[in-house]
């Protein structure tokens, strides 16, 4: 009688085994999502232009790497921005904003369904993911200005190297915070 009770007890086993692949095997995986911020100061080269040599950003995470890049010309830029997934949309949800220490506040609301898929709605202008994924904000200017660059920066971390890359692989950050005054539509 051992062997029988042992047997249904193995069968069983089994059974259950293969259910637990079957419904794990079945089950879509979901990005990880998450965020990382960084802020940096270098000094000694003379005229320190803020957003280049001074500044901070947002990196919203997606999968193995970042959905949105939000870079500010601000050293102590706040970015109280919540990374989440939204079961009813089926994507990734980062929404918040920065805020200066003088108080000024750009909202940021960003659904994130793939590698550079989605839109950025900040400081009340919607974006398309599509055009980049790379988001400059100018707190310093007369008013406060936004600027969404065309550049996938899904590879890009918050590492000093990854953005020192960044900032020579898309000259128009450095345009962008030359020129304060200029047109806040730029794309």
């Amino acid at each position: 009688m051992k062997p029988a009770r042992s047997d249904s007890f193995v069968r069983g086993f089994a059974w259950l085994v293969l259910a637990g692949i079957l419904l794990l095997a079945g089950c879509e995986r979901r990005p990880r999502v998450g965020r990382s911020v960084a802020s940096w100061r270098t000094s000694g080269r003379g005229r320190d232009l803020h957003g280049i040599d001074e500044g901070s950003a947002y990196f919203g995470r997606y999968g193995q790497g970042a959905a949105i890049i939000i870079w500010a010309d601000l050293l102590a830029c706040g970015f109280p921005i919540k990374a989440t997934l939204d079961r009813t949309r089926d994507c990734a949800k980062y929404a918040g904003y920065l805020r200066s220490a003088s108080g000024a506040r750009v909202n940021v609301e960003c659904y994130v369904t793939g590698r550079m898929e989605g839109t950025m709605t900040i400081h009340g202008q919607e974006y398309d993911l599509a055009n980049g994924s790379l988001f400059l904000v100018q707190f310093r200017a007369p008013e406060i200005r936004i600027a969404q660059i065309n550049q996938d920066v899904y590879d890009v971390t918050s590492r000093y190297e990854s953005r020192r890359q960044l900032l020579e692989n898309a000259p128009e950050m450095r345009t962008f915070y030359e020129n304060p005054g200029a047109d806040t539509t730029e794309q």
